[in-house]
């Protein structure tokens, strides 16, 4: 029995949610409705889901390191423009004013 849901455990089908080779977690379902017993079609059809979780997570780790990497060239970038901005224009700036 699960003591926190106080709910007997018939019976428990796990799919792996793999990476490739890797299992980052596990699909959990319990107690099929009418006291059935879990199926190959069951476990076919929660492999998908299961495959489709997968797939939702390295979308989005794709795009989280995307944005990592644009962040990090956006970063970059207005580190040079303010190198830029205090090795040529503040020089050119302050000759022109003593010019003028």
């Amino acid at each position: 029995m699960n003591q926190k849901l106080h709910q007997v455990i018939r019976n428990v089908l796990l799919i792996p949610i793999k990476l490739g080779n890797h299992a980052i977690g596990v699909f959990e379902v319990a107690n099929k409705k009418h006291n059935q017993d879990f199926t190959s079609n069951d476990f076919t059809l929660l492999s998908h889901v299961a495959d489709e979780i997968a797939s939702g997570l390295i979308s989005h780790e794709m795009k989280y390191n995307i944005k990592k990497e644009f962040d990090e060239q956006v970063k970059y970038y207005k580190g040079l423009m303010n190198q830029a901005y205090h090795i040529f224009l503040v020089p050119m700036i302050t000759e022109v004013n003593t010019i003028v």
